[in-house]
Formats: C-alpha cells, structure tokens, sequence
C-alpha cells in the first residue's frame, strides 16, 4: 500500500521549460515611484479572446473544449466546433435584444456549460456580462447585496441555471425592464435557454464582433 517514491536525482523528474527574456528595464522617478518594464515588445497576440476558440474550432473541431459531469448520465461533451456554433447563435439573441454596456447580462449560475456558452455568446455580440457569486442568491436571507448588484449593472437579460434554485431571489430584486433566461426548472414568465441557441446568424453578429 506505499506510494511509489520518485527519486529527486537524475533527469526523471525534471523537463526543461523555456522562459522568455528576464532582463528589465528600471526607471527610478524623483517622485520615488520606481517603473520597471521589459525591453522587449510582446509578440504577435489575438484581438479578441474568441480568436483562440475560433482556430480551435476549425483545427480540432472535435476535441472536447468544455466538459460536465452530470449525475444521471455521466459526462457530457461540448466540442470546440460545437462551442462556436452554439456561442455564435447566443451572441445573435443576445444582440438582436438590444443589450449593451448600460444594459448588459447578468448571470446567476455556477459552474455550466450554458454558463460558459453565455459568456462567450456575450464577447462574440461586444456585450459585457457579470457571473454573480451564487452565495448573493442561495444563501442570503435579504438579498440586499444582490440588490444593489442588480441597481448598478442594471441588467437587460438575466440568466438563471435553475429556476427553482433561484426563485426566491429573483422574485425578490428581478427589474420589471429585465428579461429573465432559465436553463432548467422554469419560472413562469421566464425565456427558456434554448431560445437564445435557436437563433441563426446573421451578418450583424459579425459586424459587432468586428467592433
């Protein structure tokens, strides 16, 4: 029953990591204010966080991007090809509703694959969203900080997991000018996710997402 002990010795445990340039460059002000920078200007880098699922998607289009362990019927698969073309679709809803920086979405959920499909449907539209702790709606009794969460991003779309896990708290501070997306367990009124995946694209998604 012991474990395996690696030796620290030889070259088993070790592999060589290559670093870039450690060399900086000090810039001391009179004000005492010390800057310290590289010298070195940053390769080439993406635009946009999505270009990296966008080459994913067309290099390895079937390799799992996103994976969840559900309690009935085990792990469930989204691709990187699947990943794009249900984000894109997402980022469609979410732009043909108007939202925007004064209206953004927010989000009440844990760790999901819609949770993750949403965000990235936000930054292909150039909507900005805000995961909310579920701490704010599961286990306060007041709501008082989800309250003013909500008062100050004032939310256009509010996307919920579950509607029966988040009832209470949505009934308690969801504006009358948000619309409210649940994923499972629906609450009456309530936009049902695959609404937003149902949408095809179109050319103003790519125009946004060019913005």
């Amino acid at each position: 029953g012991k474990a395996p002990r690696i030796s620290m010795k030889g070259s088993a445990p070790y592999r060589k990591v290559r670093f870039g340039p450690s060399d900086v460059v000090v810039d001391r002000r009179p004000d005492g204010s010390i800057l310290v920078r590289s010298p070195h200007p940053l390769g080439q880098y993406p635009e946009r966080m999505t270009e990296l699922l966008d080459y994913w998607a067309r290099h390895a289009s079937y390799r799992t991007f996103l994976a969840q362990r559900e309690p009935k019927w085990g792990w469930r698969n989204v691709t990187y090809a699947e990943a794009q073309f249900f984000a894109r679709r997402i980022g469609q809803a979410l732009l043909n509703r108007g939202l925007s920086v004064e209206n953004p979405v927010l989000i009440l959920s844990g760790n999901e694959i819609e949770h993750a499909l949403l965000g990235i449907g936000c930054m292909y539209a150039g909507i900005p969203y805000a995961p909310v702790s579920t701490a704010y709606s599961l286990m306060s009794t007041d709501f008082s900080e989800l309250r003013h969460i909500f008062e100050l991003l004032t939310p256009g779309l509010v996307y919920v997991s579950d509607g029966a896990k988040y009832e209470r708290a949505i009934r308690a501070v969801l504006p009358p000018y948000a619309e409210l997306v649940v994923n499972i367990n629906s609450i009456p009124g309530a936009t049902p996710f695959a609404d937003l995946v149902n949408t095809d694209p179109n050319d103003s998604l790519d125009a946004a997402y060019a913005q």
